[in-house]
């Protein structure tokens, strides 16, 4: 799945893993924007730490 915003790739996202884009890789590891996609991304492939706390029907299943 590859994640856009206005045209512009953000990353990609697989069943188990994922990549930024360049422009967001290199940033600060407390940039707003780079934390918004990184924690959306895990929730994505299920590496969230949260996501144990979910009940198991919410959980997302890779495909």
């Amino acid at each position: 799945m590859l994640l856009t915003r206005r045209g512009h790739a953000l990353a990609v996202v697989g069943a188990r893993r994922y990549s930024l884009a360049p422009r967001l890789d290199q940033r600060m590891e407390d940039d707003p924007e780079r934390r918004t996609l990184v924690a959306l991304c895990r929730l994505l492939t299920g590496t969230d730490p949260a996501l144990p706390a979910l009940d198991p029907s919410l959980q997302p299943w890779p495909n």
